[in-house]
């Protein structure tokens, strides 16, 4: 599934590109290029559905300018291409904090290809939920705490799109709503 997708990666230098070059590929990807900007895949995409690969080493700058970079596309194929990097931090702590950027999954980069392409994958073929506030555009990282929090929970203006990665055809927003300041029934 996963060659049927391009992936572009983002290095704080060569050696870290060429890591991250090889973890990649181990995981099915036949096809790598430097990432340099959301306009560049544009011309440069030879798939319908583009990964990209963020080095644990790069600046917090780098990682925020990247994130809005392609979150603020206009083009939905890249707007919601899944954003991921690898670390060997993946304490709850430090996921957190990279999904408060908006990142899609962070992955240690000390796991087999195979273990790397499972964790790939489940951002293919199934629903995801994305939200957009006026701080954060991203996946959903609620985690089911919306869920199970009951009556009177305070649903912050947002838009909410449901969307689904279909590697054969690209990226489709299956739903999208605007969610107002209302309370939560239960």
């Amino acid at each position: 599934m996963l060659a049927q997708t391009s992936a572009y990666i983002l290095g704080a230098d060569n050696a870290a590109v060429m890591r991250l070059d090889g973890l990649v590929r181990s995981a099915g990807f036949a096809q790598t290029r430097r990432f340099v900007s959301a306009s560049d895949v544009v011309q440069r995409r030879h798939a319908h559905i583009a990964f990209i690969f963020l080095d644990e080493a790069l600046d917090p700058a780098t990682l925020a300018a990247v994130r809005a970079d392609i979150r603020g596309c206009a083009d939905a194929g890249l707007r919601f291409m899944p954003i991921i990097q690898f670390s060997r931090d993946v304490s709850a702590k430090a996921r957190r904090a990279k999904a408060a950027l908006g990142f899609d999954d962070v992955i240690d980069p000390e796991g087999t290809g195979e273990e790397i392409a499972r964790r790939l994958e489940m951002q293919l073929d199934r629903n995801r939920d994305y939200f957009e506030t006026a701080t954060y555009f991203g996946p959903d990282r609620r985690l089911g705490r919306a869920a199970d929090a009951g009556p009177g929970l305070v649903v912050h203006p947002c838009r909410h799109y449901v969307i689904r990665r279909i590697p054969a055809s690209g990226i489709k927003v299956v739903r999208q709503e605007e969610m107002g300041s209302a309370r939560a029934s239960a």
